[in-house]
């Protein structure tokens, strides 16, 4: 899964959910990597505050994410305030993690992405059209 940075409340309630099915996505023997544009110094302090269990890699030079195709798009973002996203989520995301500031060290117009990788290939790809767009949890299940 690609973010933009820690701290992020729509980044952050992802992870949130990411964490409540992460027991089950090792029962099913998945394994969830989450790449961040933070630096490595923002994502030791996010992941020790978040208790993230999963694999969290820094990628401020931003290689994964042209390998990968991940996009930043002002269009996007913008549509975002159109979505009709209960409040409380995004209220959810700021709340989660004590509302503890990070330094926003990656794009804010950062659309996420989100691959399913197995059998030494992309199984599924996943490309947000707005922030918060995210691979639906019941289709990552049916893996």
């Amino acid at each position: 899964a690609f973010f933009s940075y820690a701290g992020s409340p729509i980044c952050n309630n992802r992870i949130h959910e990411l964490k409540e099915e992460y027991s089950q996505f090792i029962s099913d023997n998945f394994e969830v990597i989450v790449v961040f544009e933070s630096t490595v110094e923002t994502l030791k302090e996010y992941s020790v505050d978040a208790d993230i269990p999963f694999i969290v890699v820094a990628d401020p030079e931003l290689k994964l994410y042209k390998k990968f195709g991940v996009e930043r798009s002002l269009g996007k973002m913008i549509k975002t305030i159109f979505k009709k996203k209960p409040k409380k989520d995004k209220k959810k995301g700021k709340e989660l993690y004590g509302n503890k500031k990070y330094k926003k060290d990656g794009a804010r117009t950062r659309i996420p992405a989100e691959f399913i990788l197995g059998e030494g290939r992309v199984r599924k790809a996943y490309y947000g059209s707005y922030l918060g767009d995210y691979l639906p949890l019941y289709q990552i299940n049916q893996f």
